[in-house]
């Protein structure tokens, strides 16, 4: 299976990432693809607002609900390879995954701003 792109991906400090865990971060950056689209739509909605068939709509309450969804897809998305390099197949953080989101990131670890 052959990964366009495969050669530039990096993890959320924007450093390289390890052969093995590339296929993982390429889906990182699909679930970017989806975050960003979530964003589009709340925009979307913004602009829509005053419509007249959008009277009965909710839209910060769909708004909420998207950005609800942005925050989970966030924090359980691969961010970085996990400090322990899966030498433990019971690490509290990758649980022998070899990368870790940063909802499950190790003490000290810095988090993106």
């Amino acid at each position: 299976m052959t990964l366009r792109g495969v050669h530039k991906v990096r993890d959320g400090y924007n450093r390289p990432v390890p052969e093995r865990l590339r296929h993982v971060f390429v889906g990182r950056r699909r679930l970017g693809g989806v975050m960003r689209d979530m964003e589009r739509a709340s925009v979307t909605l913004s602009r829509m607002r005053d419509q007249p068939w959008m009277a009965a709509m909710d839209v910060a309450g769909v708004q909420k609900m998207l950005a609800a969804a942005r925050a989970i897809l966030l924090r359980g998305a691969p961010f970085t390879p996990c400090t322990c390099f899966a030498e433990e197949t019971d690490c509290p953080y990758c649980h022998g995954r070899r990368w870790v989101s940063i909802g499950n990131m190790p003490p000290g670890e810095i988090e993106p701003q």
